[in-house]
C-alpha cells in the first residue's frame, strides 16, 4: 500500500513537473510571438499616421509621437511597446523617422521573434 501511495505521488509530482515545462516552453513561446506581433501591427498604424501628418504638415515630421496625441492622427491614446508598457522608440532622422519596438528581450538586434527588433522608418517596415 506504500508503494503504491509513494508510486501515485511521484506520478503526480512528475506530471506537475512536465506541466510546467510544456506551459514554459510552448504557451510562453506562443504568448510572446502574439505580443510581437501585436506590437508590429500597432506600430504600422503609427508609421500610416506619422506620414499622413507629414502630408499634411509640408513634409514636417512630428517631432515627437505626443504632438500626435493630441491630433485627430490617433483616434485614441498611442499604443504602448507591449513588451515594455512604455512608448515604442521614435526619433527623427536626416531623411525622416524611426519608429522602433526592441522586442522581448529590450535589445538592439535579435535573430529570432520575439527577440527580433521591429523598426519603421518613411519607407516602411524595415
Amino acid at each position: 500500500m506504500k508503494r503504491l501511495l509513494v508510486i501515485v505521488l511521484f506520478a503526480c509530482l512528475l506530471g506537475l513537473v512536465v506541466g510546467y515545462v510544456l506551459q514554459r516552453r510552448y504557451v510562453d513561446s506562443y504568448r510572446n510571438r502574439t505580443l510581437w506581433a501585436q506590437a508590429q501591427g500597432e506600430m504600422g498604424q503609427i508609421h500610416q499616421s506619422l506620414l499622413v501628418f507629414a502630408d499634411e504638415h509640408e513634409g514636417r515630421h512630428a517631432l515627437s509621437l505626443e504632438e500626435m496625441s493630441d491630433t485627430f492622427y490617433v483616434s485614441t491614446e498611442l499604443p504602448k511597446d507591449p513588451f515594455s508598457g512604455q512608448d515604442y522608440f521614435y526619433e527623427l532622422t536626416a531623411t525622416g523617422f524611426r519608429l522602433t519596438c526592441l522586442g522581448k528581450d529590450r535589445l538592439p538586434g535579435g535573430d529570432e521573434i520575439p527577440d527580433r527588433d521591429i523598426v519603421y522608418d518613411e519607407t516602411g517596415l524595415r
